[in-house]
Order: structure tokens, then sequence, then C-alpha cells
């Protein structure tokens, strides 16, 4: 049977009752959630900004480089010094900036400050901090490291310009805050004179000098101030001279004629027979080397290693008197070698002595030395530059005639090259004899020299012709790369102009306009004796600070540029006169008429120079950006 159980009226209802009553509750609950968490503000999505920051000068400079603008309202907190500032981006924002009220990509806001020179090192670093007050967000955030720069130089001139053996001089020395973020303070400088000027008196504007020491202390400069010391000194005689090892490396080369290698004799003759301009005291030691000649082309030791001395300098002028010429080719590489054996095998070689090598030149180096001797391998004559040919401008890269030339573009970095873009211009001349290869195009890949093409091939003659050439060979795609000309002429001409390499970036681009016309070109014979250069430079041991490698060039074929900026030493090379930054120049007289005046004032400037370095030793405060202005010479070079 089965059961039936009937509930009481009053037990359901109060069931029923309370579901009610908790549905009741429960959804103006969920609705008063719902509503508050959809009417809501939501909290904004993260700020995506890129902000370039950094110090230049005395500002510090924000850009907005990327993402979304900042508003106008926001502040930027920086602290420098030690002193904390907050101001609006608003404020900051440049006129042209303000009338959106926030900050746009590409816009810069420039912060001002100054620097205290008393406290540079509380400069160390400058903290930024941008941040959007609403959302209470920072938006960005960067230590920026600072470093306060001054630029100082320092001038100095001597009057009377002509001097003499007791004269008196007066030397006024300029001491300037060229430019720079902050003055300077506790400067330094040394301006010790050298025994032959003897201090007399002085005065200066700022600081104070002494002489017992040679330095002038100035406690504070500022930027665009100036400071004087003026030294009134006497010029004494040379009490003694430093040993010095001399080597004339003369060119004795068939382009100087007869007549001219006369004017070099007796130039050189005459100035060793003067005691005034070439010592006799047993101070220095004198080697000549003459390189010219065909079979072969050589050099060889006209004189020396002798030491010049009051019994002996007559005999040794003599011998220069009767110097016989060498004519033929010009194989300077294998002078400079002997040149630099010659000093290193002499009884009186030591590195301490003074070294210095002369080399005298109406010419330009056209023969390969051969190793193992002195001897040479005639190889044919550079390029020239010629005006009256140009596919643009007023001139172009012309080959020599009678001969083989190279002309070869110097180093050119393609390492990052997916492609190499060769294009120039050239022209051939309209008649042709041996019909030889005129022409020949060459590309190096760091190791050797391939053959490309025979431009002297096109037969289109006395026009301009253009050649462009896309090199997608990853062999070529080194630091060294380099495309070559070799032209082989009887007395056919060629021409290039308007050349132009490109890969990555443009790695050359030459028209042949500038006065340093090849300055991105050698060839063969160059490149030989720049290596020989650095072989007497290395075999001697030669110091920046005693030693030289100076170079007189004659007349208008000698490349000035390639000689100061490869030959001489030290390096940077300058042109003299004047003769105010020690060794390492090339004088460039117009013809040998000239020689006589000119050696006789090389050898006073390497014998009888009084010089006087001035030079900015210490400072308190900021970098220099500029050392190079920081020290200065003086030459004085007393006439007879």
């Amino acid at each position: 049977m089965r059961e039936v159980v009937l509930m009481g009226w009053d037990a359901g209802v109060s069931e029923v009752v309370g579901e009610i009553l908790l549905l009741a509750i429960i959804i103006p609950s969920v609705s008063a959630i719902y509503y508050v968490v959809l009417s809501s503000e939501s909290p904004p999505a993260e700020t995506v900004i890129n902000i370039g920051a950094d110090v230049h000068g005395n500002y510090i400079v924000l850009q907005h480089l990327g993402g979304e603008p900042i508003p106008g309202d926001a502040y930027i907190t920086y602290i420098i010094n030690g002193t904390e500032y907050r101001k609006k981006v608003e404020d900051l924002l440049p006129s042209s900036a303000k009338e959106n009220h926030q900050w746009d990509i590409g816009e810069r806001i420039c912060i001002p400050f100054t620097y205290d020179v008393d406290y540079l090192k509380n400069f160390d670093y400058a903290t930024i901090q941008i941040t959007d007050p609403i959302h209470n967000t920072i938006l960005f955030f960067n230590m920026l490291p600072m470093q306060a720069m001054s630029d100082l130089e320092i001038e100095a001139t001597v009057s009377p310009d002509v001097v003499h053996v007791g004269d008196t001089i007066t030397i006024n020395i300029t001491l300037k805050c060229v430019h720079g973020d902050v003055g300077v303070k506790n400067i330094s400088i040394n301006c010790s004179l050298p025994p032959t000027l003897k201090h007399i008196s002085n005065s200066t504007d700022r600081g104070f000098y002494q002489n017992s020491t040679g330095m002038w202390y100035i406690d504070r400069l500022n930027v665009g101030e100036t400071a004087n010391l003026s030294i009134v000194a006497r010029v004494e005689p040379v009490s003694e001279r430093p040993f010095t090892q001399l080597v004339l490396i003369l060119d004795g080369s068939g382009s100087i004629a007869g007549s001219d290698w006369k004017l070099v004799r007796d130039g050189l003759a005459d100035a060793i027979e003067n005691e005034s301009v070439f010592p006799h005291d047993g101070s220095v030691e004198l080697t000549i080397v003459q390189f010219g000649a065909w079979h072969p082309p050589h050099a060889e030791t006209e004189v020396g290693p002798v030491v010049v001395t009051q019994d002996n300098y007559m005999d040794i002028s003599h011998k220069v008197r009767t110097l016989h010429q060498l004519h033929g080719g010009t194989p300077m590489s294998s002078a400079i070698r002997l040149a630099a054996d010659e000093i290193f095998n002499s009884p009186r070689f030591n590195k301490n002595n003074r070294t210095v090598a002369c080399l005298v030149t109406d010419g330009l180096p056209n023969c390969i030395w051969i190793p193992g001797t002195y001897n040479a391998v005639w190889g044919g004559n550079p390029w020239f530059r010629d005006t009256s040919e140009a596919h643009s401008g007023s001139s172009s890269a012309c080959a020599p005639y009678i001969t083989t030339g190279w002309f070869i573009t110097k180093d050119l970095d393609a390492s990052n090259a997916s492609i190499i873009s060769v294009d120039f211009w050239y022209r051939l001349s309209n008649w042709e004899w041996w019909w030889d290869r005129d022409l020949e195009l060459y590309y190096y890949n760091g190791t050797s020299y391939n053959f490309i093409t025979d431009l002297g091939a096109n037969p289109n003659k006395n026009q301009w012709l253009h050649y462009h050439d896309v090199i997608t060979d990853p062999q070529y795609f080194v630091p060294n790369f380099r495309i070559a000309f070799k032209s082989d002429l009887e007395w056919e001409e060629v021409w290039i102009d308007d050349v132009s390499i490109e890969a990555d970036q443009i790695l050359l681009r030459d028209g042949f306009e500038n006065e340093y016309w090849n300055a991105h070109w050698t060839d063969p014979w160059r490149e030989d004796t720049e290596k020989a250069r650095d072989y007497l430079i290395n075999l001697l041991g030669m110091s920046e600070d005693q030693d030289e490698f100076d170079c007189l060039a004659v007349g208008s074929v000698p490349d000035v540029y390639w000689l100061n900026s490869s030959i001489v030493y030290p390096q940077p090379g300058y042109i003299a006169p004047p003769y105010d930054r020690g060794g390492g120049w090339v004088t460039h007289i117009h013809s040998f008429l000239e020689f006589k005046e000119a050696i006789k004032e090389i050898f006073k400037v390497i014998f009888h120079p009084i010089v006087a370095t001035f030079k900015i030793q210490t400072i308190c405060g900021p970098t220099d950006p500029n050392g190079g202005n920081n020290e200065v010479k003086i030459v004085i070079i007393p006439e007879e």
C-alpha cells in the first residue's frame, strides 16, 4: 500500500514565501552591482609613448618620438644639482605647439638650466619624470648623464718678425674660453721658455706668472673671456744642440734639367759651407742619397754617413758640388729604404739621437722597389688632372702618354653591402696606335684585382661614354673594395670623370674638381713609397716629439697633398712656411731657382730653431671638447 504524506498549508507557504523574499533581495543587489560596474568610469589602458631625452649644452631636450599625445596638464619633474623642479607640459611647450593643449609626436621641449662651476660634481645626472596627474601614472622616467663642456684656446705671437741673436723680443700669449656650457677655474698653463730665450720681465691681466717654474695660473675664466700674458725676453746664442742624424733624399731623375741639377748642387754646397746655416761643431751626421737611373732604376749613397766638423766641411761641400745626376726614373721607395738603412747601420745610430729625413723631389714615384736590393722596376707613370676635357665641371682624370698607368681608388668600405653600384663616364681619343688595350677596368676583392672589361674596345671615340654596373658578387663586399683603371697608351688619350660608387651608402663621388683632385685615389708607386716611409719610421724607432720626415717639393708636378697626408712625419703634416708646428712639413717652391734660399731656410729650421711651447696643463671642472687648441708653438729662427 502506498503511503501518501500530506503537507500542512502553513509549512508550504512559509517555504515559498522565503524563496520569494530571497529572490527579492538578490535581484536588486545584482542589478545594483551591474549598474555600478557598467556605469562607472573604467581605468584607462596603459599609455604608450616614446620620448627621446638627452642633455645638450645648457638644455635638457625631450622629444616626443611616437605613441599617444601627452596632455598639457601632465607634469614634468626634474632634479638638477639636488634641486627638484615641477612644471606643466603645457608651460614648457614652444608657443607653436600650445594651441591644442597637448604634446604631439615630433614636438620638442627644451628645459634650460645653468651649471655652477663651483659645484660641478653635483651635475653628474639629471633625473626626469613625466606624470599624468588625472590617472596618477608615470608616463616616462630616466636619469640623463651630464657633462659640462668648455673649449679653452691658447694662442701666441712674437714681435718683431725679424730677430737676431741678442735682440729683445715680446711674446704675447692669449688664453680664451671660446665657448662652452660653463666657465673654467684653477687653470695652469705651462709657459716655460727655452734656454735660448732669457726672461727679462712679464705682465698679465689675469692671474699670475712664475718665471722660476714657467707656470701661469688663472683662478677663473668665464665663457667668452680672455686672459693675456706678455713676456719680454732676450735671444741667446745656441749653447749646444742635440746630436742629429740628417739624411737628404735627392731626386736625380730625368725630369730635372741639367741646369736645375747644378742649382741643387750649388745650393746645398753653399749652405753646408755656411756655419750660421749648417753646424760644423760635430753635432750633425750627414747622409745624402740620390735616386734615378734606368738600367735599373736605383738609389745610391753619395755622401756619408759622416759627422760634419770644421776639419771636413769643405771636403763634403766639394763632393756635393760634383755630384753626378742619375737621370732616368723615379725609384723613390728604393731611396727611402736606402736612407733608413744608412742611418740604422751608422756606428753612431741611437734611437735617442734626433733623426731628420728630408726628401727633395720635382715629381712622382714611378718605380716599384725590388726586395733585397736598392733597385727598382719601372712601372709607368701616374695619372694627372686635365682641364682641357671634362664630362661636367672643368676637369677630369687623364692617363699619361707612352706608358702604362694605374688609377686606383683608395679603400672603400663595402663590408655591409648587398649590392655595389659603379657608375662613371670615360672618353677615348679618336686615333689608335698598336691596337693595345687602352683602358681596362678592374675590381679589387681585398686580395686581388680582377679584370672586368676592356673599355678601350668601345668603337665610339672622341665622345663621353657612360659605364654603369651593379655588383652582386659577394667576394667584393669587403672593407677594402676598390676599382682600378689601367691605361696602356702610345699617343692615344683617355679620360674618366664623375665617378660614383654606392653600396648601403655613398662610398665615393668624385668629379676631380677640388684642389687636391686625387685625394681619394692612389697607384702602385705611391703605395710602394708609403710602405718605404713606414719602414724608415719603424726601423729607426722615430718618435713624434723628436724626429721628423720633411719634404721640399719643386714645381707643379709633385703631389703636395699626398706628400703632406701620407709621407711626412709626424702626421698630420702641414704646409710650411711658417714652420710653426715642428717637424712633418712640406715646403713647395715654384722652381729650382728658389732652391738655394729654400734649403738655407730649411737647414736653419732644422738646426737653429728657437722653439717655445705653451700648453694648458690642468683645469678644474668641465671637459674640453677640443684638445687640439690647448697647445701652441712659436718658432723663432734668428737671422744671420
